[in-house]
């Protein structure tokens, strides 16, 4: 146990009056640090948070949402106290298991009923979680507007193509791709806007085959209302095969209001919403690999670059823009590295539920 850990378990220990012992949690892509609290006396384990720097809960965009979303019936962990001053926050441990690490120790047996909990909480987060969102706080203030997203797909120009692949763009198509980023954006923008947890897929939910709860909920805010959809669905930790992407996508339509009447352009703003949505992994991937040195997201890219160009396919106008980011992934070597995403069906390689 390193200095700040033994400091952070004396403190711990003199706050709950239990000895106890702390494992360090994998983080995954958060700059947060996470452990596992044990406590004596057949206690349940607690979960610690620890932030890059001190917080104030009034304005704290993880304390402001928790709190919101447990009152609207989102299950989330509960907070059991917290040190703005020392930057921690102590919470409930919903368990030890994310739906992607369950799935593949278990195999498919409760995929449907998981998948099925995971859409019914994200119909309730768009249903009242956009009307009754409080407007002071940061998730309403913020968007995943169009500056927001075509931003997101220059961070991959610039981590994946250049910074991952090594590649020097040429002006005129650097020029091109920021162009259709901007598009993008705009696209989406003009869609039904409702709140979004905006990381919403298998390694965000906590799953024991009966019970799931939502984490890394800190930077919700109001976007598209597909955009969390297309992340669960066509998730790059895991491969659900193309018919249950499609039965999952008439799970969630059935249960929004006026969706079949508008299949078409519900297709296309899934699609779309696939294409930014990966595309955008791929960068945040290419970005944990080159800039903070965590080498086995590289795994995980050629998965995130197949569902992003799958569903670009399907939109002949940008036909230009497929040939490009394909000639780069060539030339990067993006086919000759990474593994395929983790399959539970047998199924080819994810992609868009449009059939």
């Amino acid at each position: 146990m390193s200095m700040d850990e033994q400091t952070l378990a004396i403190k711990l220990l003199k706050r709950l009056n239990s000895p106890l012992r702390l494992e360090k949690l994998q983080g995954d892509a958060s700059s947060r640090s996470f452990y596992r609290v044990f406590r004596e006396n057949n206690l349940p384990s607690l979960i610690l948070m620890v932030e890059t720097d001190p917080f104030d809960p009034d304005r704290s965009p993880f304390c402001q949402m928790q709190g919101f979303l447990a009152g609207i019936g989102i299950p989330v962990p509960g907070i059991e106290a917290m040190c703005p001053a020392e930057a921690w926050v102590l919470m409930n441990d919903a368990g030890p298991t994310t739906l992607q690490e369950y799935l593949l120790r278990t195999g498919d047996s409760t995929i449907r009923t998981a998948y099925r909990r995971a859409i019914r909480i994200l119909l309730l987060l768009q249903d009242r979680g956009t009307r009754e969102l409080p407007a002071q706080f940061e998730g309403a203030r913020l968007h995943l507007d169009r500056q927001k997203l075509a931003g997101e797909l220059r961070f991959t120009w610039t981590h994946l193509l250049q910074g991952l692949f090594g590649l020097d763009l040429p002006r005129q198509e650097a020029e091109r791709l920021d162009g259709w980023a901007d598009r993008i954006g705009d696209r989406l923008e003009k869609t039904e806007q409702v709140l979004c947890h905006r990381d919403y897929h298998s390694r965000n939910l906590l799953w024991d085959g009966r019970e799931m709860a939502v984490v890394d909920f800190q930077d919700a805010r109001l976007g598209p209302a597909l955009y969390d959809l297309a992340s669960l669905l066509l998730d790059p930790y895991l491969d659900l095969g193309e018919d249950l992407k499609e039965e999952m996508f008439w799970e969630f339509m059935e249960g929004k209001p006026g969706g079949k009447e508008e299949e078409s352009g519900l297709r296309d703003q899934f699609d779309l919403s696939v294409v930014q949505r990966c595309l955008k992994a791929a960068g945040t991937y290419a970005y944990q690999v080159t800039a903070r040195k965590r080498s086995h997201f590289n795994a995980y890219i050629p998965a995130a670059m197949r569902n992003a160009l799958q569903a670009l396919r399907r939109f002949p106008e940008y036909d230009p823009i497929l040939r490009l980011l394909e000639r780069y992934q060539e030339e990067g070597g993006l086919l000759r590295t990474g593994s395929p995403p983790a399959s539970l069906s047998g199924a080819s390689p994810p992609g868009s539920v449009r059939s």
